[in-house]
């Protein structure tokens, strides 16, 4: 690893522990609702990421799963790995209480989200409406068991305060 990496790998993970969604207990079965929510920082799928990209990611999460105590980036990335859903891809969710999630997703829900971007809703101030059957996998993520609604309706689409650009799902 070079060491103009550094500052950059040090940066992502100070951001990644100060923006950790509450946790709220899940049962299997449960429904969640929420509204669509553009992070500036997604972490936690390699889903279509180039293979250079997946070979970065993974020579790094493997430098840190060998230390003895694994910080909340290497226990994401155990979990996600033992659950088969690295390749998955996530949105994030703002559920009615205010905490933020990570919802999984096979590829033909994922593409009923996909369409809609970050500009486009607040152009046209809207916001994008999710309601789903989860079963909780901890560390603010969950995987989606059926996609209930993904609804298009008035309102303000909220990205994370900030001056970093907000990129859209892809």
């Amino acid at each position: 690893m070079k060491i103009k990496q550094l500052p950059s790998i040090i940066l992502m993970l100070l951001l990644l522990a100060a923006c950790q969604p509450q946790e709220r207990k899940i049962t299997a079965g449960t429904t969640i609702e929420g509204d669509l929510y553009f992070g500036f920082l997604r972490m936690g799928s390699l889903y279509n990421a180039p293979d250079t990209e997946v070979h970065k990611y993974k020579l790094y999460a493997d430098s840190l799963l060998k230390q003895k105590d694994l910080d909340t980036f290497g226990k994401k990335y155990t979990l996600l790995q033992k659950e088969n859903l690295l390749y998955h891809p996530f949105v994030e969710v703002r559920l009615d209480n205010d905490s933020i999630i990570n919802l999984y997703l096979d590829s033909a829900d994922y593409e009923q989200i996909r369409v809609y971007t970050y500009h486009e809703l607040r152009d046209a101030h809207k916001k994008l409406r999710i309601k789903a059957i989860v079963q909780q996998l901890g560390y603010g993520m969950v995987v989606c068991k059926e996609l209930v609604l993904v609804e298009k309706m008035e309102g303000v689409t909220q990205p994370r305060e900030g001056k970093f650009k907000i990129e859209d799902y892809q």
